[in-house]
């Protein structure tokens, strides 16, 4: 990771998403803090400051404030686009962290001239540059960005400090450095984190079976039977136990912090039938995922 990273405090200020059709296109605007834009389902480009970014699904991009930008859907058709208006520490801009409220200036379109004195810039340790590339754990983190988006929205005060480490998670996925994970002091220990980290992207990748996980070890450099027999020595449990307890840990904060179904739940999840995923999730929490729903909202 780098270190500008360890020192951002980041605070939501405005969060959301939309479904975007055929022939969208959002005019040129300049707005007043900065933008985490995540993009899914279709092709997108974002014009800022006259240059084109491509994006493409399952990319993001971040605009710095004060830049004229403009966004656009170029390919398909029913392309999702998640944002979150933030400032990268608590003590950012002219107002510090606060919401935004009613009458408070957010952005700007062109023709319009901005205001300079609304601009929220970043701290110096911060890079001014467009931030952007590809989200290599997709699925998690448009997870991450729904709950936040649910919290953000509908939730209560509380919810919404939860918030701030919400998108400091989402942050840091996009930004840092995997290399940076794997820190043991011998081969076998380096072997065995770099197990763990790819089994937790294979978690949250829908569709994954043990065939999969099987296939993603052997890429390691070595048989997985003795890959296998080094992850259950050091974390107790076998791979497939691994991923299932990701998959079951990212359906509990589904049933918790959004409004998906049962069902739509257990598909993002992995599992081809409810009744596979309801008794996974039996056995690893004592209560069905309605039961656990109806518990984690009282």
């Amino acid at each position: 990771m780098e270190n500008w990273l360890e020192r951002i405090r980041p605070a939501p200020r405005i969060v959301g998403r939309g479904r975007t059709d055929s022939g969208w296109v959002e005019p040129l605007r300049t707005i007043y803090d900065h933008e985490l834009v995540l993009f899914s389902g279709a092709e997108f480009a974002v014009e800022v400051d006259g240059r084109d970014y491509p994006c493409p699904p399952n990319s993001f991009l971040i605009v710095p404030p004060g830049r004229l930008h403009a966004s656009a859907l170029v390919g398909g058709k029913g392309g999702v686009r998640r944002w979150t208006h933030f400032d990268w520490s608590h003590c950012d801009g002219p107002t510090g962290s606060q919401p935004v409220h009613r009458g408070v200036a957010v952005m700007t379109f062109h023709p319009a001239i901005p205001r300079k004195d609304l601009v929220r810039p970043a701290p110096a340790f911060v890079p001014r540059r467009v931030l952007r590339g590809p989200i290599h754990s997709a699925a998690r983190v448009l997870d991450l960005h729904d709950c936040m988006d649910e919290r953000w929205n509908h939730g209560s005060a509380h919810d919404r400090e939860v918030c701030d480490a919400l998108l400091l998670e989402i942050l840091l996925e996009l930004l840092g450095s995997k290399k940076c994970a794997t820190t043991g002091k011998d081969d076998t220990s380096r072997l065995v984190s770099r197990a763990r980290y790819l089994l937790a992207d294979l978690a949250h990748e829908p569709r994954r079976t043990a065939f999969s996980i099987q296939a993603g070890l052997g890429t390691l450099g070595c048989s997985y039977g003795h890959l296998a027999r080094l992850f259950r020595r050091t974390y107790g449990v076998t791979p497939l136990a691994y991923v299932n307890a990701q998959r079951i840990q990212r359906a509990r904060r589904l049933l918790r912090d959004t409004a998906l179904s049962v069902s739509e739940i257990a598909h993002r999840t992995g599992f081809d039938e409810i009744s596979g995923f309801s008794r996974l999730f039996r056995k690893q929490t004592g209560m069905s995922p309605r039961e656990f729903r109806r518990q984690a909202r009282k």
